[in-house]
């Protein structure tokens, strides 16, 4: 950057805007990558996660305590889970590729990341359950089970949860 006098000036930037820079830029290739694969379900979470977040900031604001700290904590969360949902795109593809190298086409491609995408909703509904409850909008009780189903359906799935009986 240049200054006035045509001397360049480096711009110093702090480590928000170094990590904003840096998730701009995770973001778009995940963005990108995800778009053509695992598309729905992922499109899904992340329009999840910002209906979250807005509904959290907004239950917060209502009840008067807002708190930037806060509000830090859950950008990265999301963050994280973006990372992690990457990080299940390339266990897929890994699958995907070294099965076809092994001569197999397996039959389950981009499972991992949809089991882990479905968790991950069941988690974020829940949240923005809570959140329009501090909101004071009214809740049906059959949503809560109906949103937890989806966080049970991904574990029976990922065998990590006995069936009834078990």
């Amino acid at each position: 950057m240049l200054d006035i006098n045509g001397t360049v000036r480096y711009m110093e930037m702090n480590g928000k805007e170094v990590a904003a820079k840096g998730i701009l830029g995770v973001v778009t290739g995940v963005l990108l990558y995800a778009s053509g694969w695992v598309g729905n379900v992922w499109w899904c979470l992340l329009i999840l996660m910002a209906i979250d977040y807005v509904t959290g900031v907004t239950g917060a604001a209502i009840n008067k305590c807002l708190d930037s700290e806060v509000g830090w904590k859950g950008i990265v969360r999301k963050i994280g889970i973006i990372i992690l949902t990457a990080i299940c795109m390339l266990v897929d593809y890994l699958i995907a590729t070294l099965s076809a190298g092994a001569g197999f086409v397996f039959p389950l491609q981009g499972m991992v990341t949809i089991v882990v995408c479905c968790w991950l909703i069941g988690n974020e509904l829940l949240s923005i359950l809570e959140n329009l409850g501090l909101m004071g909008v009214p809740l049906p009780g059959f949503l809560k089970s109906l949103f937890a189903k989806f966080k049970d359906v991904a574990e029976t799935a990922a065998g990590e949860k006995d069936k009834p009986g078990e």
